[in-house]
């Protein structure tokens, strides 16, 4: 007997130590907040978020504070405070923080103070597996990876949202051939920021800024330290020049870490500047920024090459305001974002040139994306069609809440053709795409022909492992329009709620919506269910 009390006392303290090596074996990260100088606090939030709109509709006028001090909670990570900002969004009010980490090794011990009950929280994607408990308003979890983690409390995508930010800690490698120039905190005209020497790394320091537009030429870097916050402003009401712009330039950067604000630009059908617009250029790579209130498409690379955008976050409401699109770009992608927008969220067009033989779209790939969509569609090739799309991918994201209803053509995932009816659009893959919640279609295929003029035609379309939580929409819609044509489609895994599409759905219209005013496109001969490996 005393031998067995021997040996179990020997395995309880064993599975102890070991256990406690275990708990130990990983520290919490090193990390380096974000912060932001003279960001106001609001007194009246629902007056603030109230401002989305005017005489009942979008309002894209100007507005003060695009970014404000968050009143809902106080957040620590690995017993350090990190500072939570908010904005407004279509429907109310999102905040963020964003949290560098200087370790290789992720631990992140989160803890959220909240100053108002909520009763449930998750944390999404929940893809990422990161579990949150809720107990005497607070909430408490642990983040090990990089990327953007959004809490929505008791499933409502309106009530005090936040997403936090992960990332790699962004070191600034000066080439040895660059010389670099420092620009300082204020206010500058176009001309003051009209750079034309290459070869040079122009380095803001961190601090608050009034711009209206910076040229960016070859052979550059636009570096931000941590904290810089730019205020974009129109130099006239007939401001025409973007932002950030560059037009026929190779080998840029856009790094760092920056918020810029478009709130005192006018947006909506009123607007004349845009944000950020890059036209034919090759080999750029843009990280680290934060947009707020864009008024206009947001990121924008037209007829370019081996773009590269990564680790953004975009928040908009206003008319327009798409989030990144790529037009008639080739061996290009976007990766690690999170965005909330008034518009379209991740997209390819065909904008472009239709007189040059060598623009068109090939090889765009978005991966590990996060967005929520208020007014329009959150992964797809979209609308306008100059010329021919090929070879398109969007895989591993997410949507956390798709909300728009305001028209049928709207979605999780689409292909949608309206502009140019011989433009030809193929070979497009949706692969891995997790749906919180969805009041739209989850897949929609929208050709479109309003005067005989447009639409367009699209052809292997392939949807592998989508899947809604909460489907509120259809599943599947399809309609093709007098003069569209649409050629196979191929469905494999698609599941809403606990129901996964089988051949036996093929002329459910209730799951597969099928509306072709051509008739000669059947679900039967051109829907492809669950035959890909």
């Amino acid at each position: 007997m005393k031998k067995t009390i021997f040996i179990f006392l020997s395995l309880v303290i064993f599975s102890t130590i070991f256990s406690s090596f275990i708990g130990c074996s990983k520290n919490n990260s090193k990390i380096a907040a974000v912060e932001f100088s003279d960001v106001k606090a609001v007194a009246d939030m629902n007056a603030y978020a109230s401002e989305v709109v005017k005489n009942g509709i979008s309002n894209d006028d100007p507005l003060e504070n695009g970014t404000v001090i968050c009143p809902y909670y106080t957040l620590k990570v690995n017993d350090i405070n990190v500072p939570v900002y908010s904005t407004r969004v279509t429907h109310g009010i999102h905040s963020f923080a964003w949290i560098d980490v200087e370790s290789s090794d992720i631990l992140l011990n989160v803890t959220l103070n909240l100053n108002n009950a909520h009763n449930r929280v998750d944390v999404l994607p929940l893809s990422s597996n990161i579990k949150a408990s809720i107990a005497n308003n607070v909430v408490k979890t642990k983040i090990t990876s990089l990327g953007s983690f959004s809490f929505s409390f008791d499933n409502d995508p309106n009530s005090e949202a936040l997403t936090i930010f992960v990332s790699n800690k962004q070191e600034l490698e000066v080439p040895k051939d660059y010389v670099t120039q420092s620009i300082e905190p204020g206010e500058y005209t176009a001309q003051d920021l009209n750079f034309t020497q290459g070869q040079t790394v122009y380095h803001f320091k961190s601090g608050r800024y009034k711009i209206t537009s910076i040229n960016i030429p070859s052979n550059s870097i636009i570096y931000f330290e941590r904290g810089c916050y730019i205020e974009i402003y129109q130099n006239t009401i007939n401001d025409y020049v973007s932002a950030f712009i560059s037009r026929e330039t190779n080998n840029i950067k856009i790094i760092g870490r920056c918020l810029v604000d478009f709130s005192a630009c006018v947006g909506g059908d009123k607007k004349t500047k845009g944000a950020f617009d890059f036209f034919q250029v090759n080999n750029f790579e843009f990280s680290g920024i934060v947009s707020i209130n864009s008024n206009n498409w947001t990121l924008c690379f037209t007829y370019s090459k081996n773009v590269n955008i990564n680790n953004c976050m975009f928040f908009g409401y206003r008319t327009y305001s798409d989030g990144i699109m790529l037009s008639d770009c080739q061996d290009s992608g976007a990766s690690n974002c999170f965005l909330r927008t008034g518009d379209d969220a991740t997209e390819i067009k065909s904008t472009g040139p239709s007189n040059k033989d060598d623009c068109f779209t090939d090889n765009v790939t978005y991966q590990n994306i996060a967005v929520w969509t208020d007014k329009a569609s959150a992964f797809g090739a979209i609308y306008e069609a100059n010329n021919k799309a090929q070879n398109i991918t969007f895989k591993n994201c997410s949507v956390g809440y798709a909300q728009p209803t305001w028209t049928e053509r709207l979605g999780c995932v689409v292909v949608q053709m309206g502009d140019n009816k011989a433009a030809v659009w193929e070979n497009i893959h949706f692969e891995n795409i997790e749906v919180f919640k969805n009041e739209c279609a989850l897949i929609n295929i929208h050709l479109n022909d309003r005067d005989g003029t447009e639409g367009g035609q699209a052809k292997n379309l392939f949807f592998k492992n989508i899947t809604s939580k909460t489907c509120y929409g259809l599943p599947v819609r399809i309609s093709i329009s007098q003069n569209c044509r649409l050629g196979q489609v191929y469905l494999d895994n698609i599941v809403f709620g606990k129901h996964t599409i089988t051949q036996e759905d093929i002329n459910d219209s209730s799951i597969i919506s099928v509306l072709d005013a051509n008739n000669n496109w059947s679900p039967s001969m051109n829907i492809k269910i669950n035959t890909q490996n």
